[in-house]
């Protein structure tokens, strides 16, 4: 079931599918991380319990990157061009995580186009406790996720949730209702960064009231000098909405089965680079 749903949510599966996918996940984060066993790790685990679109990539020295989506079975390449327009995927992604190693800033052409994302934040860190903290954060983890992550991790809830998000006060421990925690979790917010915040509310303007007027025109009736300013009927707009109607088609998913990935080999960004695969051995 866990890897079900991270599978739902990432997307490199056949187009039978779609329909689930565009029905059940409504909102699904991108979580790109280095190609290190820690981040790896967390971001696996994160995508088990909640909506995620899992990538990690890797920079070599000569420039090249490389980009490889879980599958919830195996690691797939993905082009710099599919994830640059956004074509590897049938949902978009509401919102991006991208983290880095402290000291090695991720390269600005993985900052996903505005045009399918459109909230990012940076970590940069890849440190477990403040990478679960504001990993957290940015999911808004519920209890049972910071109470799981605690238990999976060895590392006390009051560590990687030192604010108590979304804990009661009875789900606490007595201690940690005795002290003070913000201060630890303060300092892991220079690690956080956001790139593009999320679009404010729209207004929703506030209904007028009008007074109540006593020659109204009954219903049917429409004054002569009117009828020609009339507009279609209802039956009219339905007929108008069956012969054209409004469709939302999603960009078709980028399919990389297992042999061709071996043939094709990882992908670069750059161009001119020449594709560097992955190590196996990381890859476990």
């Amino acid at each position: 079931m866990k890897r079900f749903r991270l599978l739902i949510v990432l997307l490199f599966i056949s187009g039978a599918f779609a329909p689930l996918i565009s029905d059940a996940a409504k909102e699904i984060t991108l979580l790109l991380v280095p190609r290190e066993d820690v981040p790896v790790k967390i971001g696996v685990d994160v995508g088990n319990r909640l909506p995620t679109l899992l990538l990690t990539y890797t920079v070599h020295p000569n420039g090249a990157i490389v980009l490889q989506g879980w599958n919830g079975n195996e690691w797939v390449g993905i082009s710099g061009e599919a994830y640059q327009q956004g074509t590897f995927f049938p949902v978009a992604p509401t919102a991006a995580v991208l983290v880095e190693v402290s000291g090695k800033t991720i390269p600005d052409v993985l900052v996903p186009s505005e045009k399918w994302c459109s909230t990012v934040y940076r970590i940069g860190t890849v440190e477990p406790r403040a990478l679960l903290h504001l990993i957290g954060r940015c999911y808004d983890f519920k209890y049972k996720d910071w109470k799981w992550f605690s238990g999976n991790y060895g590392i006390p809830m009051s560590s990687i949730n030192p604010d108590g998000l979304n804990v009661a006060w009875y789900q606490k421990q007595f201690k940690d209702n005795l002290g003070n925690n913000g201060e630890a979790g303060m300092s892991d917010f220079r690690y956080l960064v956001t790139l593009r915040a999320p679009a404010p509310p729209e207004d929703v303007p506030e209904p007028v009231v009008l007074d109540p007027v006593d020659d109204l025109i009954p219903t049917g009736e429409l004054p002569s000098s009117l009828q020609d300013e009339a507009g279609p009927s209802d039956e009219q707009n339905i007929d108008a909405a069956v012969e054209n109607p409004f469709t939302n088609a999603v960009p078709e998913a980028v399919i990389i089965g297992e042999a061709a990935a071996d043939e094709e080999g990882a992908v670069l960004l750059d161009d001119d680079a020449a594709s560097i695969g992955m190590d196996d051995e990381r890859e476990e």
